[in-house]
Order: C-alpha cells, then structure tokens, then sequence
C-alpha cells in the first residue's frame, strides 16, 4: 500500500510501479512489471492496475501487458483532487487493486505462454 497524490494534466502519465531487483527471466519486459496505480493525466476518475510480461522468447516482444481500470464511486471522484491510498495483494495466482481499502479490480489471468 502507498498514499500517494498523483497529478493530473494532459500529457502527463503518473505511475507508481513494482520492478524486480534482479532480471532473472530477461530483460523488461520478461521479469515483469506490475504498475499499482497509473493515472492517464487526462482521465484523473481513472487509475489503472496492470500486468507487463512477455514470454522469454523476447527480448521484447511480444510486449503483453492487462490494465484493468479502478475507480471510486462509480468514476465520481477526481483521483488528482486529494492524497488516496493505492494497494495490491499479490498471491500466486491472483493480483487485486485497491484504491483507498476498496476493491476495484481484480485478475488471475496473467501467465505467459511458456513460463
């Protein structure tokens, strides 16, 4: 979880992200990316949760990556406005975004082919 205020504005893309310390499949995309919150500076209703991968066929491509859009109170609520609360729980076969202790959004379709 992380409290975070993330700007809003055309051209601006504002993310908060998970990187692995070591590349241990490959390069990025193959080692993953997980992005908690990222914000399209023209949509500040709209956080997105999404998955990077790619198989290690690499070095990258294919570029496979799954947003999966969040929101609070139905796309009310400018995200820009004010500090939220942006958290994932992670297990081993399902990923799910909150933002501010609320649930909105969730996968467990995810795997690469030939991972």
């Amino acid at each position: 979880r992380i409290r975070a205020k993330l700007p809003s504005g055309p051209g601006i893309w504002p993310a908060i992200w998970l990187e692995p310390q070591e590349y241990k499949y490959g390069i990025w995309p193959i080692s993953g990316e997980i992005d908690i919150a990222e914000m399209q500076g023209s949509r500040p209703n709209v956080s997105l949760g999404t998955l990077h991968y790619s198989p290690p066929a690499g070095p990258l491509y294919p570029h496979i990556f799954a947003s999966h859009i969040c929101t609070l109170n139905d796309g009310s609520v400018d995200l820009s406005k004010d500090f939220h609360t942006y958290g994932l729980r992670w297990e081993r076969e399902k990923f799910t975004w909150y933002i501010d202790d609320e649930e909105c959004a969730s996968t467990s379709l995810w795997m690469a082919p030939g991972v």
